[in-house]
């Protein structure tokens, strides 16, 4: 896994990673299978809203793919037409907490409304909630788990598109992709400069910038290691394997031979020539000769 982490390499979750590092790091020819993830919190019951200091009442995650969102028993259900697909658009369109959903009336194939607010860190700080405005989302189906609880989950596209159309700096929380190719690992290592990411220094001031990038390359380390392990006993026993299957094949063209020397025994008893002996041996094996012929030139 390749995650963006703070500059100390601490923290790869509760971040402020910006478009234009998110866009560098989706740029990598090295990596596949991106995870982008943005918070937000959504005023949902009318109680909320009518307060004096209108109160988030729900959270709404905002991701690119279901894949890493780390709920091993999560469930999704989509409406016809709909799959996980819906997290590469940029549509105002969502699942639902089934839990949520039942307590509140909602049903797949509404509409509904509420104020958004993205989130952001800053460092001695409280949560900094930037308002979005009041925003309509379509239901389109319904998800549920027991580890994790989001009451909506919405395209990150999405939400950066309404930060972008409001003029709100965009960040996103989380961000991480896998290694396409682990023989690439020193390589994208030496890339990581080129994307505008730092390597993690742990003394580094510990704040919320999601500014370095951490691999965790034990997997990739150990996989290599049992692979070199792999060639090295590959080669030990390559030529014993050469000298056994000579010799097996020196054994079959004697074992054939043997097989029909009582035949020209026979034959020069009676009289008659090795050669015609000869010549039916080898139109009655000469598919077999034909075959040792091309393993020995192998």
């Amino acid at each position: 896994m390749v995650s963006v982490t703070n500059p100390g390499g601490d923290r790869d979750s509760m971040l402020n990673i910006n478009a234009f590092r998110h866009d560098n790091f989706l740029s990598s020819p090295y990596l596949e299978d991106f995870y982008a993830r943005i918070y937000c919190e959504g005023t949902y019951s009318q109680e909320s809203r009518q307060s004096e200091i209108p109160q988030a009442d729900c959270t709404v995650s905002a991701v690119s793919s279901l894949d890493h969102l780390w709920v091993s028993d999560g469930e999704y259900a989509f409406s016809y037409g709909y799959d996980e697909s819906m997290f590469k658009t940029n549509k105002p369109i969502c699942l639902v907490e089934r839990n949520f959903a039942e307590r509140n009336g909602i049903e797949v194939g509404d509409e509904v409304s509420m104020p958004l607010y993205s989130m952001s860190y800053e460092v001695g700080k409280d949560i900094i909630y930037t308002p979005l405005g009041e925003q309509t989302i379509k239901v389109v189906g319904t998800c549920f788990s027991k580890i994790n609880f989001w009451e909506f989950i919405v395209p990150a596209s999405w939400i950066r598109a309404e930060m972008e159309s409001q003029g709100t700096d965009v960040y996103y929380n989380e961000l991480r992709a896998v290694l396409k190719d682990p023989r690439q690992l020193s390589v994208f290592k030496e890339s990581i400069q080129s994307l505008i990411f730092l390597e993690p220094a742990p003394a580094t001031y510990k704040d919320y910038t999601g500014a370095a990038i951490v691999v965790d390359d034990e997997q990739y380390i150990t996989s290599a290691e049992t692979l070199g392990q792999t060639v090295v006993l590959f080669r030990q026993f390559q030529i014993p394997f050469f000298v056994l299957a000579i010799g097996m094949i020196i054994l079959a063209i004697f074992l054939i031979m043997r097989g029909v020397s009582p035949v020209r025994l026979r034959r020069g008893y009676r009289g008659a020539t090795a050669a015609p002996s000869l010549q039916r041996f080898y139109a009655a094996h000469r598919g077999r000769i034909g075959g040792i012929s091309c393993l020995i030139s192998v």
